[in-house]
């Protein structure tokens, strides 16, 4: 894809044929090693859009899009299948936003649950949307905070992990009481763990 727009060679000449290297040396060698350089950048800027490694497939050009694979992000919403594990009596899962980078993926979104009691230890695991192979619970972060539906102000705050034999997410927390919570979570991890 050379550049038609500019002739730089004229612009040489131009530099060349005006009186700028006769009365101002120091003046002229700047400007044209400005033209120089200015000539080269646009070269390797043509140079590697005319190789085809470095071609995006048409989709994502026409989309405007880098693939997260270039160093790019895609964003969507899913919706989450969740796992009851332990002390809870029903859920619903919304629509969850998912932002994915090239080596990471981050979830941020809202769960409804009903626990079986109060002050008992709480577990519940949600399928992730981008599947990873997790060889330990830190490999995936994140925080949860629950607040009572009824409008109550005995919240909790929880933590996300994930569990290494199924590969979800697993929210763990301590509900004040049995009554509906609507939970608030914000979730990363890494899309290829080392």
């Amino acid at each position: 894809m050379a550049n038609k727009g500019y002739d730089y060679s004229r612009l040489q000449n131009t530099l060349v044929n005006s009186k700028v290297h006769t009365e101002n040396k120091g003046l002229y060698q700047l400007l044209k090693q400005l033209i120089i350089g200015a000539k080269d950048f646009q070269t390797g800027i043509d140079n590697s859009f005319n190789k085809t490694i470095d071609k995006l497939e048409l989709a994502s050009q026409v989309n405007g899009k880098l693939l997260p694979e270039n160093g790019g992000t895609l964003s969507a919403y899913y919706l989450p299948d969740l796992i009851d594990i332990v002390n809870i009596s029903s859920h619903t899962a919304y629509y969850t936003y998912i932002i994915v980078s090239e080596l990471l993926v981050q979830l941020c979104g809202k769960v409804n649950i009903t626990p079986t009691a109060g002050n008992v230890l709480t577990k519940m695991q949600m399928v992730l949307p981008i599947p990873s192979k997790f060889t330990t619970i830190d490999q995936l972060f994140g925080m949860a905070n629950g607040i009572p539906l009824g409008g109550g102000i005995q919240g909790f705050a929880g933590i996300i992990i994930s569990d290494v034999t199924s590969g979800n997410a697993e929210f763990q927390f301590y509900p004040s009481t049995a009554e509906d919570y609507d939970i608030r979570f914000m979730i990363s991890y890494e899309r290829f763990p080392k």
